[in-house]
């Protein structure tokens, strides 16, 4: 069942100014709580808040801290087949010629990511990325493509999914929509003296450099004039990105990064917005009207058990059961009076009936008598009372339980009598 529910969320839409700490004589100073948001980061902890007032899974839009692809920059050089095998090959900004047990190698870039705090971003502080990759084709033609581009604080908006107090975002939703960039932030500047400079995104950009940087190279060997690849250094970053079929085919493509890059680091800025959304102090550290906590409408879906009673059919169905219990009662009346504990146990019906095989028994024992006189007794289902045997003479009897010992196992042609 699914309604519309009001939810208090403590999420504030930017990171608060001097997140990650500040600066004082070239050295960074980290709150105790950045280690704890790297280590949720790291081991994928849920992240909780304090509460929600959802009761059930709730799906709501919300304004959250996260960053802005600004200033991109594209660059491609293409690949021909004759530079695979090619002492002389070069594409991107870098390539390294070395030598190798005697044979000459050109080593080239193939898939990176680095991100790193830039000093030079003249307005707030920022973050720079810079991705490249190869793509060659089948027929080993192909190219590389370098982007780099500033990464800066904004406001972004995402769909998210609350679980009791648990909130995720929905898969493809933790780019979110950009509305606009954050401007309680100050531009990065390493400080030589005792002059404190608050700073709010370089502990995370820190952390996920280390995460996230790669560098994987192509290494061409030229021999005989037939080219050789070898990757080298290679991490699990590279192969996230590399696509399907490499390993069977001469084509390697990797994919842009750039979008899993700003997903997971949006995941981090919005893991670190709850984490201080009881601060006294937050509206003096975020811009002027900008939220610290949030109430927003969510559509709640609740799983339960729903089902509607008809009085009428109850009340007739609890007429029929008092009519019974009435007609049935007088059967039992004055049972008190037999002098022995009746039960509804099966032997005591035996017993009542006159059993043969409870004839060893005192009719009056009860059925804790059956059980100690013949509680030891195997008994069976078949033909007593036999009356004739032998392969060639038919055999009559009564159906009906009797001690295993002289119980007849029925045969075709074998009579039953009353």
């Amino acid at each position: 069942m699914t309604h519309h529910v009001q939810l208090d969320l403590a999420i504030p839409a930017e990171l608060p100014r001097g997140f990650s700490g500040y600066l004082e004589n070239n050295s960074l100073l980290s709150p105790g709580y950045i280690e704890t948001l790297g280590y949720d980061i790291l081991f994928e902890h849920p992240i909780e808040l304090s509460g929600s007032g959802c009761n059930g899974s709730c799906k709501a839009t919300i304004r959250g801290p996260g960053v802005s692809k600004e200033g991109c920059t594209t660059r491609t050089w293409p690949i021909t087949p004759p530079m695979l095998s090619s002492m002389n090959a070069a594409w991107g900004i870098w390539k390294d010629s070395f030598t190798t047990e005697g044979t000459p190698m050109t080593r080239l870039p193939a898939f990176s990511i680095y991100l790193a705090t830039p000093f030079e971003h003249p307005v707030r502080e920022a973050m720079t990325l810079e991705v490249g990759y190869v793509e060659w084709s089948e027929d080993l033609h192909g190219t590389y493509t370098l982007k780099e581009c500033y990464l800066l604080p904004a406001i972004v908006e995402y769909e998210i999914l609350v679980e009791g107090s648990v909130v995720s975002l929905p898969r493809n939703a933790d780019q979110g929509k950009v509305l606009h960039l954050a401007n309680n932030t100050n531009p990065f500047r390493w400080a030589n003296d005792s002059t404190r400079q608050e700073n709010t995104m370089i502990s995370i950009t820190s952390f996920m450099a280390v995460q996230m940087t790669t560098n994987t190279s192509v290494n061409l060997t030229p021999t005989s004039g037939v080219y050789s690849i070898e990757y080298y250094s290679m991490s699990p970053e590279t192969f996230r990105h590399l696509r399907p079929g490499w390993t069977s085919s001469r084509s390697v493509v990797f994919n842009d990064p750039t979008e899993t890059v700003v997903s997971e680091i949006n995941q981090a800025f919005l893991r670190g917005s709850t984490m201080v959304g009881s601060w006294s102090n937050l509206t003096e550290l975020v811009d002027p009207g900008v939220a610290t906590n949030q109430s927003v409408m969510a559509a709640q879906t609740v799983t339960q058990n729903v089902f509607h009673s008809d009085m009428v059919w109850f009340a007739a169905a609890a007429a029929v059961q008092f009519v019974t219990v009435f007609f049935i009662l007088p059967m039992f009346w004055g049972y008190w009076t037999v002098g022995s504990n009746l039960t509804m146990s099966p032997f005591s019906t035996a017993l009542a009936l006159d059993a043969p095989l409870l004839n060893e028994v005192n009719s009056a024992a009860g059925p804790c008598g059956v059980v100690e006189k013949l509680g030891s007794v195997k008994i069976k289902l078949g033909m007593t009372g036999v009356v004739g045997s032998g392969a060639e003479v038919a055999t009559t009897g009564r159906l009906g339980l009797d001690k295993e010992r002289v119980v007849w196992e029925p045969r075709r042609g074998d009579r039953f009598s009353s």
